[in-house]
């Protein structure tokens, strides 16, 4: 039997300990990292359950719970009605309105799917110490006081029984959820009239958002306008949601611009006859004016872009 040179296990021992120290090296780091990252996650823990801590200390906070959601709701979701919707819906989907469709449809209904939760209301930002400071309102307080935020569907309930659903689309910037809640002096427009009492401005009130109307040019009082987006005062983005009835089914009409089909689009106003006159510019300072016509197609179900006028003078 041949011997091993003594020079070659010289090689394979120093080998063996390079592999060793190597193998031990990269355990010592992972130990490490792995308490790092139990660290990081500790402190991440600590920073987050601080923030539900003093979240819950907050009245408007984002954590209102199921049971503040359905506080002081309006009547009608009291009716048996109501509760013959609710029971058709997914299971603990929040109905947040409903309405009668025309010529025995059915019911539209708008739900938001769990989980949701409550945003702040209007103006009601806290200091650093934690106290609500006088109400302050903006442009998007006014658009869209207090969100309830989730997947918003529309829906149809037919005879107790639930027949279908779309998404609704939100916009690109916040906010961007429908309103839940808001200052009946937002609402009616008497925020800043002196001669409505501060009561009646202070009151809470939970609008309809189902306000069917006829906007494609059918003749038929079916669809529905939602404010989803901010973009700037005076500017919000909106998405066409209807019960359709060619297919029997709720739908979202889509609008084309060119080659690109979306779901909202900011200042969007149909027309009962389905045209819409859309103009950009002439705010904000700019002197020129882009205006778009769009046109409802009755077999594509979109609102389809035909003229576009470029450098108009604003004035």
């Amino acid at each position: 039997m041949q011997k091993f040179p003594k020079q070659n296990w010289l090689k394979l021992g120093v080998m063996v300990l390079i592999v060793i120290i190597i193998f031990s090296f990269a355990h010592y780091l992972g130990q490490k990292n792995k308490v790092v990252l139990k660290e990081e996650v500790k402190k991440t823990e600590i920073v987050e359950q601080k923030k539900v801590e003093e979240q819950k200390q907050n009245p408007f906070s984002y954590l209102e719970d199921v049971q503040r959601i359905n506080e002081n709701r309006p009547a009608r979701f009291q009716t048996e009605e109501a509760k013959a919707i609710e029971s058709a819906l997914p299971e603990k989907a929040f109905l947040r309105d409903f309405v009668e469709l025309p010529n025995n449809k059915g019911t539209l209904v708008l739900y938001v799917e769990p989980p949701y939760t409550l945003g702040r209301f209007p103006g009601m930002d806290t200091d650093e110490d934690g106290i609500i400071d006088e109400p302050v309102i903006t442009c998007s307080d006014i658009d869209y006081g207090q969100q309830l935020e989730g997947i918003y569907r529309l829906g149809l309930v037919r005879d107790g029984e639930f027949l279908g659903t779309t998404y609704i689309s939100k916009g690109d910037y916040s906010p961007n959820y429908p309103m839940f809640r808001n200052f009946k002096g937002n609402l009616d427009g008497t925020w800043s009239n002196d001669g409505v009492s501060e009561d009646s401005k202070m009151e809470i009130v939970e609008p309809p958002l189902l306000k069917l109307q006829d906007l494609n040019g059918d003749g038929l009082a079916y669809e529905i306008s939602f404010k989803v987006g901010y973009d700037s005062c005076g500017n919000n983005d909106y998405t066409i949601g209807a019960y359709d009835p060619t297919i029997d089914h709720p739908n979202v009409y889509s609008i084309e611009s060119g080659d690109t089909y979306t779901d909202t689009h900011m200042n969007f106003f149909p027309n009962p006859d389905g045209s819409v006159d859309f103009s950009s510019g002439c705010d904000h300072g700019k002197s020129n004016q882009t205006k778009s016509r769009y046109v409802f197609d009755e077999k594509l179900r979109t609102y389809e872009l035909k003229k576009v006028t470029k450098r108009i003078p604003c004035g």
